[in-house]
């Protein structure tokens, strides 16, 4: 959340999320949320792309970050490759 925040500015960058993003886990004013709205619905959008290929290797042209969890472990991967 914090790279998205703050690449949510730059035109050459667009970030998604290839795991679920929880409201809950959105502790933002309000104008940073609205902010990142752009940044939400792309997630959203590549969820749906992954679940629609689930069991199936899903290859994309882009920088990947794997991120660690809120226990510092790092979370399922979000597509089995095949």
């Amino acid at each position: 959340m914090n790279l998205a925040r703050e690449w949510v500015g730059d035109r050459e960058v667009d970030p998604l999320a290839a795991l679920p993003v929880r409201e809950d886990d959105l502790t933002v004013d309000p104008l940073v949320r609205r902010a990142l709205d752009p940044f939400l619905r792309r997630s959203a959008a590549f969820e749906g792309q992954l679940a629609r290929n689930a069991g199936r290797q899903v290859i994309a042209d882009a920088a990947v970050l794997h991120a660690l969890g809120h226990e510092m472990a790092s979370p399922q991967p979000p597509m089995a490759s095949s």
